[in-house]
């Protein structure tokens, strides 16, 4: 593992700048929210749809993907030692 600790660093140090430099170069993808208020002016009833359905299902989606995570984390852990 520590002879490919260089190459490992040196490829999330370029993702690192890739996504920095690209948030730079196209901003208006990064601020999404922008373009879903002017679409909830639009369609009220989509809106509130996916403010009462959408948004608590990935909310919960995404803690169970952290817990699992987690887990597996502790479990690769216990692995190694």
């Amino acid at each position: 593992m520590k002879k490919h600790a260089r190459r490992i660093s040196a490829l999330i140090l370029t993702l690192v700048i890739v996504f920095v430099v690209s948030g730079f170069i196209f901003p208006e993808t990064v601020q999404a929210q922008t373009s879903a208020e002017s679409t909830c002016r639009t369609f009220d009833f989509g809106c509130k749809m996916m403010k009462a359905v959408v948004i608590p299902l990935v909310v919960t989606l995404l803690k169970f993907v952290g817990l699992l995570t987690g887990l597996a984390g502790v479990i690769l852990n216990a692995v190694i030692y």
